[in-house]
């Protein structure tokens, strides 16, 4: 079993008869391209679209089976692997922009603002 994590970019549903019975299959579309389902309704429709999740599931085929899932804030996200290796100022203007964010200004203000500061110390 494999534990991954990822932004919901849809939820589509899909129903159908089989020898079984009835089955509801939710294919859960992320932002990273990949798609991922289950037929367990608990899980179905318990997230939707911008949800931050982290799901553990395994390969089946060419198929992706969802077993668990659950929500978790953006700051819980494993970082990519390359996380760190940009350069301090960089990551400088980025933790900048995060602080006036947290601070109440809007994202287009806090850039300009970090743009404006970048200009009169270079």
């Amino acid at each position: 079993m494999e534990t991954k994590q990822g932004i919901i970019k849809s939820v589509e549903v899909s129903k159908g008869f089989s020898e079984k019975g009835d089955w509801t299959k939710y294919l859960f579309k992320m932002q990273d391209g990949k798609s991922y389902s289950t037929f367990d309704a608990v899980i179905g429709k318990a997230f939707g679209a911008g949800d931050t999740v982290e799901f553990t599931g395994e390969q089946s085929g060419k198929y992706w089976n969802l077993q668990s899932m659950r929500k978790i804030e953006n700051t819980e996200v494993i970082k990519p692997q390359n996380f760190g290796k940009e350069d301090r100022t960089t990551s400088m203007y980025v933790s900048y922009v995060k602080d006036l964010i947290i601070a109440g200004n809007k994202l287009e203000e806090s850039i300009d603002m970090i743009k404006q500061a970048i200009e009169a110390f270079s």
